[in-house]
């Protein structure tokens, strides 16, 4: 009876062992606390790219991109603003496609837009050329995710994105609140861009 229970015990402690090593490795994430909540932020920071802002200040258009080749830092008409935040660069459990399109510029109007709503513009429409899946994101809140904010400029057309809702709030200069395109990867600090150049894909 005593051989038994000292068996028992030894594999209880065994298995208890191995959970804590498991959960040391990051295999298991206990999101209810603080080291749970930060290893799953430390697995999405590796497993995304960040997404870089460009400002065109004199049409007002803004302009993001995963691809830090595409723009650099900056050029004569955009200019770098930093990074919005981070996305999946391929689908991921649970994420959606993010879809980029461009309107030309007629006039004062000329606009970059991005939604996860296929049926919104599809393959294109209202002037709005369709240029690829700019990345993936969730289309609900997620642990270790924010909310990525879209706001609208009626007067110039520019659709501008934001993490930040002390940037615009319900909405100022100019800028309309449309509600939330969809959860995305914070950025919490300044990192290097990454060289990507294949930085749209198809749908």
């Amino acid at each position: 009876m005593h051989l038994l229970l000292l068996a028992t015990l030894s594999l209880l402690a065994f298995g208890n062992a191995k959970i804590v090593s498991e959960f040391s490795s990051g295999n298991i994430i206990d999101e209810g606390n603080d080291a749970g909540r930060q290893n799953k932020a430390t697995k999405f920071a590796r497993m995304t790219l960040p997404l870089h802002r460009y400002h065109y200040v004199e049409k007002g258009d803004h302009f993001y991109t995963t691809s830090w080749t595409e723009l650099e830092d900056g050029n004569d008409a955009y200019k770098y603003e930093g990074i919005a935040c981070h996305i999946f660069p391929h689908p991921e459990d649970g994420t959606v496609p993010l879809f980029r399109y461009y309107l030309p510029y007629q006039g004062v109007f000329g606009d970059h837009y991005y939604t996860t709503n296929w049926d919104e513009l599809g393959s294109g429409r209202r002037g709005y050329g369709f240029q690829g899946v700019q990345g993936y994101v969730f289309p609900t809140p997620m642990s270790s995710t924010v909310a990525l904010h879209i706001y609208h400029n009626v007067a110039n057309g520019d659709h501008l994105y934001t993490t930040n809702w002390n940037e615009l709030g319900v909405g100022g200069g100019g800028y309309v609140y449309n509600g939330i395109a969809g959860y995305v990867v914070p950025e919490a600090r300044r990192i290097n861009p990454v060289n990507v150049t294949n930085f749209l894909t198809n749908y």
